[in-house]
């Protein structure tokens, strides 16, 4: 499995829980004095004030050990490269950064944006085996590779902060994310990745001792998004022989149930800001208005406990990893039984747990449609789609035919 020897790994992994477990009881003394507290509100499902600094002592605790592997420990040193484990080191500082003063004062939406595509870009900077990606089996030109990454880590670093709401939640999600990348990588032979990842589940888990349902501290923002960071850094350089189905199902593998979330909170947000326009009310910040219409939110309304709500997401997360492993290890003809899991799961969630986007939608299209000026653009939205749905029928009859070529 690894040329590594099991004592040491085990060290490594013993210790990053323990230091993680210290750091993180002396970070819930220490938040409210930094002025790291979250307090309830409305949106809020707790209802006394609790420190929100539980992502620093993780971020800590991460750090502190792959630089004194990497320092002290020669077997260790070759886990991680050194220009990787630099480029996470001072981008993830300048997130962590950001994150800080959002979660002590709060920040505007635009900003934090920026310092987010900034983290992303000084990583692509520092680290120069990004410069030539690989996508779909195509090497792509510096300009785009940049793009592409930049975009990719934008969107797990909100994804992942979006989704923390729930005690335990979005700490269970990331251990889900990273025993998927972890055995993602042993299966392609890089044992040390694996291991890399392995650790930070274990500064994960130092910390979930004391996030778990009734939590003591939170992650805060810096620690939902050093985490969506981390995976999305992590996870851009895999694939193994299968890369180009590895590329089309790895997203939904290590983030699923995040990706999710934020594809509802766009669709939602989008459709109610056009319904806010279209009736010419004040639009109050687009796909950047917080809600309380996220999956957990909606699972909450239920009647379903913190802790209950947090399981069922994060076997949703297993579920959806599972069904992305079966092409990724038997290549494109498993693709059948992915797509036809992907159906009947679209299909159920669309019915139970999209129903406000539904409503929106159902609403905009009616006004667009009873607009005269509106007709003509529904007839073409309705002829773009079946162009959309027929050429991908088309593409994906011939790539589970032909097994990707």
């Amino acid at each position: 499995m690894t040329d590594f020897p099991i004592p040491l790994v085990a060290s490594l992994l013993g210790g990053t829980f323990i230091i993680s477990l210290l750091f993180t009881r002396g970070m819930i003394t220490l938040g409210p004095k930094l002025g790291l507290m979250d307090e309830p509100a409305e949106r809020r499902v707790h209802e006394t004030p609790i420190p929100r600094a539980g992502g620093i002592a993780i971020w800590v605790s991460f750090l502190a050990i792959a630089w004194s592997g990497k320092l002290f420990l020669p077997p260790a040193s070759q886990l991680v490269s050194h220009e990787g484990l630099v480029a996470f080191t001072a981008s993830s500082s300048l997130l962590m950064g950001v994150g800080f003063i959002d979660d002590r004062q709060g920040m505007k939406a635009l900003l934090k944006l920026g310092g987010q595509v900034a983290a992303a870009l000084l990583y692509f900077a520092l680290d120069s085996s990004l410069w030539g990606m690989n996508i779909l089996g195509y090497d792509l030109p510096l300009v785009i590779s940049c793009i592409i990454f930049t975009g990719w880590c934008v969107l797990l670093i909100n994804a992942f902060n979006l989704i923390d709401g729930l005690d335990g939640l979005c700490s269970g999600l990331v251990l889900v994310s990273l025993f998927v990348i972890a055995g993602l990588e042993f299966v392609n032979g890089r044992g040390s990745t694996a291991i890399m990842m392995l650790t930070m589940a274990a500064a994960v888990g130092g910390f979930m001792r004391f996030n778990l349902n009734p939590a003591k501290i939170f992650l805060g923002d810096a620690g939902s998004m050093m985490l969506g960071f981390f995976l999305a850094t992590s996870a851009t350089q895999i694939g193994g022989e299968k890369a180009v189905v590895g590329s089309i199902m790895l997203p939904i593998a290590i983030a699923g149930v995040p990706l999710l979330d934020v594809l509802l909170a766009v669709w939602r947000r989008s459709a109610r800001g056009h319904l806010q326009k279209s009736h010419g009310e004040e639009q109050n910040g687009g796909i950047f208005t917080a809600d309380k219409d996220h999956l957990h939110h909606r699972f909450l309304a239920l009647g379903l406990t913190q802790r209950k709500v947090a399981y069922v997401l994060q076997g949703l997360a297993v579920f959806l990893a599972a069904l992305c492993f079966i092409p990724m290890m038997v290549g494109g003809r498993g693709l059948v039984f992915t797509f036809c899991g992907f159906i009947i799961l679209g299909l159920f969630g669309l019915r139970h747990f999209a129903r406000v986007e539904l409503l929106q939608t159902g609403s905009l299209l009616h006004l667009a449609v009873r607009r005269h000026k509106g007709r003509g653009a529904m007839r073409g939205l309705y002829y773009f789609y079946d162009i959309i749905a027929l050429t991908t029928a088309g593409f994906l009859a011939m790539i589970i035919e032909t097994n990707f070529g």
